[in-house]
């Protein structure tokens, strides 16, 4: 009897041993292909739906792009190292709004609408900033912004050939020492590859009165880049696309090259805007199979009934007029080689 017991109160013993809860051990840190993701997880801040109500906003001279962002985007504010330039900082800004009216933009495939904002999760950062002084002497600024989905799943990397970014245009003028707001709108657009939006140029179309352009371009991997060509101007205290011109310039491809140039008109209509000219000028090598025909300008198809090489210049004429450049003319010229 003795020897029972002996067992029965060894075995609660060893029972009440592997009834004890294990120490938890300490979770291990996230691999090095983690990256920046690794260390940041923001929640997007519910903003109101006043985003396209244009704001009576000055801001301190000198210009901040961050203290812009922060009062045109009112969402979280944050910011991380920049996954490519570890000198760097990325600002972003990241927020919902789920009762903004919805507007929709064309996005790469042929009838395809992005809707902004996106439902969920916004992340928008300071992209580029055109400095101008204009014919009154006055100091301005267009600054354009990149909104794209949350991208802390891709390490803050930008992926996708066909994934564009939103962009917002914002104009700043410089008055006494404080820089006021001129226009503003939270998306023209969806522009650019890889959801990173194209550089910005700035165009001065008529005394007073500037727009910026911008080549939007796409093509397959190791394949030819097609663009079309955008002018974006305000508009009644807003920004919107102005002129549109397909196809105007290719490259990385050796048998297709064609480039093109803005030549401001002296003509003027009732608008008293002086027309525009888009000078588009390539060369077509003898190699041209039969297919690359398509990448070529819709005006210079038609006069290549020869084989052989050829130089070629397309010129479109635009007026302003309706609030819009619209086309009145094309000239084409082929030379050969």
């Amino acid at each position: 009897m003795r020897y029972i017991l002996s067992i029965l109160l060894l075995c609660g013993l060893c029972d009440g041993a592997w009834a004890q809860p294990a120490e938890k051990k300490p979770e291990p840190p996230p691999p090095p292909e983690f990256g920046v993701a690794s260390k940041f997880r923001t929640q997007p801040a519910r903003i109101k739906p006043t985003l396209y109500n244009l704001p009576a906003l000055s801001l301190p001279h000198p210009f901040s792009p961050v203290a812009a962002l922060r009062q045109l985007y009112p969402g979280a504010q944050y910011q991380i190292p920049h996954p490519k330039l570890p000198a760097d900082t990325l600002q972003l800004a990241e927020w919902s709004c789920p009762a903004c009216p919805v507007k929709w933009v064309n996005g790469w495939i042929p009838g395809q609408k992005l809707r902004f904002p996106l439902t969920d999760d916004n992340q928008t950062q300071w992209h580029d900033t055109l400095a101008f002084t204009d014919d009154s002497g006055s100091q301005n600024l267009f600054i354009s912004f990149a909104t794209t989905p949350n991208m802390e799943g891709e390490d803050f990397l930008p992926s996708g050939r066909y994934n564009c970014a939103y962009m917002g245009l914002a104009w700043f003028r410089l008055v006494g020492a404080e820089w006021q707001l001129q226009a503003f709108s939270p998306v023209v657009g969806c522009f650019g590859a890889f959801q990173t939006l194209p550089p910005l140029q700035l165009m001065r179309l008529a005394p007073n009165r500037y727009a910026c352009m911008l080549l939007n371009a796409n093509g397959g991997p190791g394949q030819p880049y097609v663009a079309d060509l955008y002018l974006i101007a305000a508009e009644k205290r807003q920004f919107r696309v102005v002129l549109q011109s397909a196809g105007v310039s290719c490259i990385n491809d050796s048998r297709i090259t064609y480039t093109p140039t803005i030549e401001p008109g002296t003509d003027a209509g009732v608008s008293g805007i002086p027309q525009l000219r888009v000078r588009v000028q390539g060369h077509c090598s003898r190699t041209l199979p039969v297919e690359g025909g398509t990448r070529l300008l819709q005006e210079v198809q038609p006069h290549l009934v020869h084989e052989g090489a050829c130089r070629f210049t397309v010129v479109r004429t635009y007026l302003y007029t309706k609030n819009q450049y619209q086309l009145t003319h094309t000239a084409t010229q082929i030379d050969g080689e």
